[in-house]
């Protein structure tokens, strides 16, 4: 089996430009089939997600070559967003073949990932091998960088290019929009391989290699022809071996998994892939992956963000706070009774209770301005004792909305629609949570493990938002993906067209400790987004409305958030965020998650 193009052309670095349905990645599919057929070392950085079909045969019944695919829709196992400097070891240091498919990355996960992949592979490769960039304008941009991140992308991308060669890497960029991909990445690679090209902007910058690498003279055929190549035929120009031709390029020998789906067709997995032994694998990455977390800026700053927001609410609760309502108010005094007062007794509980609430109202904003006060110090006691406040609040039956007695407040213009419609026992349990490490803190386990819990005890699949409320993460976070990741890679669970599920061995490993029932779940939940402040007082609101819609200027109100104002978008978009209250028609409601547990 010989390769169509020069093998001193591969030991170089290699660019493939052409239009989309030129069929460029059908050609270097080609030339890496050969490469590992030969036993090279490779690597492919797949935003496309059209890459993983080299596991199997061309007809899908038998396998192909053992190259490990990270993330996509058909993955052996997830790809960290935090994991580029993982995956860049199995590469430099443990030697694996592997696709790293970024096609399920938003654009700000994939350019971390890649940062941190392509700087970690610079400083550790030193053996060959031959590195692909699919869509490589993606990560080496020309034009005016948005952002440092992008910044450091490109630096990045470009120093792969300028200095990889020394190390051993050999890359080769594809793109469909030569004029995107950035000039020092482009005029680096020593081959190019030019197919259909139409757009002029494009044809200029494949006109930009020649005149950089090539002779000018001889490069006039190739960019005459550029609009009239065929589907799967182009140039293969060498200049430092002298090597031009035009080519068809033979048929891939693996799965077609970059092919256009037709009109009302899908493109059917294969039924056969060779065998990867994924245990060391994913012991590599797991590891990694925690570390990088606990090192992250990113994720460091977003945990200070919001200390610091919940400190800066904290100060307006304790700033509200009334000099004369710090002293204790006399207690209620107890009336001489006579036979039959009933009316002077009903009337004496009456103003009993409604003292009674007010002192708690009183001691509840006390302690709330001591937590901030131990935020202010720097002390751990701060959580210890938040955690520990609303678990006893909750353990009294104390959780009570802030702008009426119970019962009293009527939500929107229908007579006898009640906003607080029933205590918190029995239909709302709020005891304390059971489990405690022992400082007044729940001990609520790591997320996955939560995860784990909550699948193992569902009996279907979850969705996303309802996996992430009973696991208390936010769905919406990357740690919900590492923690699922960490389990599908386990062999834990699986995620299906409905949702995730536990495997029969992640149900066997589940820890059901871990599992937060409602009495538990709720209390963490309110920790979690700062009971004192806006959100949590929504939150409060609908659960004690549940299954009712409430307007939006009904709940502000009942909520005491003004709900024309930017904080009640802010306060609202931290419960419609994790999936605890939803938007509706009419207005907000507990989200259906945790209504058919409240009802």
């Amino acid at each position: 089996m010989k390769s169509i193009i020069p093998d001193a052309a591969l030991a170089q670095h290699v660019a493939v430009l052409g239009k989309t349905g030129s069929g460029k990645t059908f050609a270097v599919k080609g030339i890496i089939e050969q490469l590992l057929h030969d036993k090279r070392r490779v690597g492919i950085v797949d935003p496309t997600g059209a890459w993983w079909g080299l596991r199997s045969s061309r007809d899908g019944k038998a396998p192909g070559f053992p190259i490990l695919v990270l993330g996509g829709d058909h993955g052996d196992l997830p790809l960290p967003a935090l994991g580029g400097a993982a995956v860049a070891r199995l590469l430099a240091d443990q030697g694996v073949n592997l696709v790293a498919d970024t096609s399920l990355l938003t654009v700000g996960e994939r350019t971390r990932w890649f940062i941190d992949f392509a700087s970690t592979l610079y400083r550790t490769n030193r053996a060959p091998l031959h590195l692909v960039l699919d869509e490589a304008h993606n990560f080496a941009p020309q034009g005016k960088v948005p952002d440092p991140d992008t910044g450091k992308m490109l630096h990045a991308a470009n120093t792969l290019a300028s200095g990889g060669r020394s190390r051993g890497i050999r890359l080769v960029l594809i793109t469909q929009r030569p004029q995107k991909l950035h000039k020092d990445a482009l005029t680096s690679a020593d081959t190019l391989i030019a197919m259909r090209v139409l757009a002029p902007h494009d044809r200029e910058a494949v006109r930009a290699w020649v005149v950089g690498c090539g002779d000018e003279r001889v490069g006039k055929e190739v960019l005459d022809s550029l609009a009239s190549l065929k589907r799967g035929e182009g140039w293969i120009w060498y200049p430092e071996g002298k090597f031009l031709e035009r080519v068809t390029f033979p048929p891939i020998t693996t799965f077609d998994s970059s092919a256009t789906p037709t009109d009302g067709g899908t493109v059917r997995a294969p039924k056969s892939a060779a065998e990867i032994d994924l245990t060391e694998i994913r012991t590599s990455l797991a590891d990694a992956v925690k570390e990088a977390e606990a090192n992250d800026p990113k994720l460091l700053r977003q945990r200070i963000a919001t200390l610091e927001r919940d400190v800066r609410d904290a100060k307006k609760l304790a700033a509200a706070i009334p000099v004369k309502h710090v002293k204790a108010t006399a207690a209620v005094p107890v009336p001489v009774l006579k036979p039959g007062d009933v009316a002077k007794v009903e009337r004496f509980l009456e103003r009993a209770h409604a003292e009674i609430e007010r002192q708690e109202q009183i001691a509840s904003k006390l302690v709330d301005a001591l937590i901030l006060r131990l935020r202010e110090v720097g002390t751990p006691l701060a959580s210890a004792a938040e955690a520990l406040h609303q678990a006893l609040k909750s353990a009294r039956g104390i959780e009570r909305s802030t702008s009426a007695p119970i019962g009293s407040q009527t939500i929107g213009s229908a007579p006898g629609r009640v906003l607080v419609k029933r205590e918190l026992t029995p239909g709302l349990p709020m005891a304390p949570v059971s489990t405690s490490n022992g400082h007044g803190k729940p001990s609520r386990g790591s997320g996955a493990g939560r995860m784990l819990a909550v699948l193992a005890r569902a009996g279907r699949p979850l969705s996303r938002e309802e996996l992430g409320v009973w696991a208390l993460v936010h769905p919406g976070g990357g740690s919900f993906d590492t923690y699922v990741g960490r389990l599908t890679g386990a062999g834990h669970a699986e995620r299906g067209q409905h949702g995730y599920s536990a495997t029969t061995a992640g149900v066997a490993a589940a820890d059901p400790a871990l599992f937060l029932p409602l009495d538990s779940l709720v209390p963490a939940w309110f920790a979690k987004i700062g009971a004192g402040n806006g959100a949590g007082r929504m939150l409060h609101v609908r659960l004690h409305a549940a299954g009712a819609e409430i307007p939006r200027e009904d709940l502000g109100n009942a909520a005491q958030v003004s709900p024309t104002g930017g904080s009640f978008d802010t306060y609202i978009g931290r419960l419609t965020g994790p999936g605890l209250v939803e938007r509706v028609a009419g207005g907000f409601r507990v989200a259906r998650t945790l209504l058919e547990d409240l009802q």
